[in-house]
């Protein structure tokens, strides 16, 4: 794996652009306004950077798979953090509609969070494979990078998906759903999912 830096936010902006055209939370929040150029590499962009300063992001060997967590301590975003990265700028030129249905999403996302995953761990804020990569073995590749250095470090590892065929994929890293709710108005599902540390795993066993 390839870690990665603020000096790769275009080229990475553009892959994630793709991997993410049809992700149904995206596809929530900006609605027909997706098609608009340059939209989601905008808000990639923005995110990328925001873990890239905050947390820890890798790509495969031929950075068609992208990989964006962030460490304990650093799992909930805030207005300063996402000011310092320059979030701010573009996340206010989406538009009044996607702001709203942002910030509604954000809010009700987050609180699962804190609900789920009170305990210190690291999130998996990203994990993103170029279309015609997908179903080769990269996704899997960047799963085993992200609970590497979870294990590593003895944390238990949070994610979300609002795609229900995401979750067989996450359940077989050992991610257990803890959090099963349609998010309100939305009309989309939110599955939160942990995979407990290495030792609590051991002890378990």
């Amino acid at each position: 794996m390839n870690k990665l830096t603020t000096k790769d936010t275009e080229w990475v902006s553009k892959v994630l652009e793709k991997a993410f055209y049809t992700d149904p939370m995206l596809n929530f929040i900006y609605g027909k306004s997706i098609n608009d150029p340059d939209k989601l590499k905008s808000f990639f962009r923005a995110t990328y950077r925001y873990t890239s300063i905050f947390g820890e992001c890798y790509s495969t060997p031929d950075g068609a798979g992208i990989l964006m967590m962030l460490p304990p301590g650093q799992t909930n975003m805030t207005l300063g953090k996402m000011y310092k990265a320059g979030m701010l700028a573009p996340f206010l030129r989406m538009g009044w509609a996607p702001i709203s249905r942002s910030l509604a999403l954000m809010d009700f996302i987050e609180k699962e969070h804190k609900s789920a995953a009170p305990s210190d761990h690291y999130y998996i804020m990203t994990m993103g494979v170029l279309p015609e990569r997908q179903g080769t073995g990269l996704g899997k590749k960047l799963m085993a990078k992200a609970l590497e250095i979870a294990d590593a470090n003895n944390k238990p590892c949070y994610l979300e998906t609002q795609n229900k065929n995401n979750v067989p994929f996450y359940q077989s890293f050992g991610f257990e759903v803890v959090t099963d709710k349609e998010i309100p108005k939305g009309g989309l599902n939110n599955w939160g999912m942990l995979r407990q540390s290495r030792n609590e795993n051991s002890k378990i066993k």
